[in-house]
């Protein structure tokens, strides 16, 4: 990536890269250190995101003939696409842990207190399978019709890009899925014990 960025500063082209180079914000230029994390963070977010998303929502409804033939159901029944989307990434999260860093005092979640420098790992699966906040949260249900799931954050930090999410799934795997979705994959859903058996451990 540097490497590329050295290329694109001596001989600028028509990209991303030269467009982040030339970037100025306030009369300040972004550095190095800068366009790389930029570079990475769209390179997850625009391309392994959309991919992790388009199995997930697949292979939800191969695994779940009766889900799929809610959407694809009587004209007037059937449950919308954006809909059906949101609860599959609440049932089963494109990503599962994220690592933030504690920036200032005064922080306590769950009881416990927290100082400024301490690494606290957020488990979306844990999350989205609480049922005190989604009934029956291990069933999966694409008439839900709950959109405050954390799959795509929360507050400052939410994704940027969960609009285009949930249209490339809903216009993409969706339909893909539904005209397959008669295939038995002869498998169950397999969700890491690990993300998702953590209610009854602290029950």
């Amino acid at each position: 990536m540097r490497e590329l960025i050295g290329i694109r500063r001596a001989r600028p082209a028509a990209d991303l890269i030269t467009d982040l180079i030339e970037v100025a914000d306030a009369g300040d230029r972004l550095n190095e250190d800068e366009i790389v994390c930029t570079v990475i963070v769209l390179l997850n977010a625009g391309h392994e995101a959309t991919v992790n998303t388009l199995g997930i929502v697949m292979r939800a409804l191969l695994t779940h003939p009766d889900q799929w033939l809610s959407i694809v159901g009587d004209e007037g029944d059937e449950v919308e696409p954006a809909t059906a989307v949101d609860e599959m990434l609440r049932w089963d999260p494109r990503l599962q842990m994220f690592e933030r860093w504690v920036l200032e005092d005064g922080v306590t979640i769950g009881g416990r207190e927290f100082g400024v420098g301490d690494r606290i790992g957020m488990l979306f699966g844990a999350a989205n399978g609480d049922p005190a906040r989604f009934p029956d949260p291990d069933r999966l249900d694409v008439s839900r019709g709950e959109s405050t799931h954390i799959g795509f954050g929360g507050g400052v930090p939410f994704c940027i890009g969960a609009p285009l999410a949930r249209l490339e799934a809903g216009r993409s795997a969706v339909p893909v899925a539904c005209r397959g979705a008669r295939a038995d994959t002869g498998r169950p859903a397999r969700v890491p014990a690990v993300f998702r058996d953590r209610w009854a451990a602290s029950a």
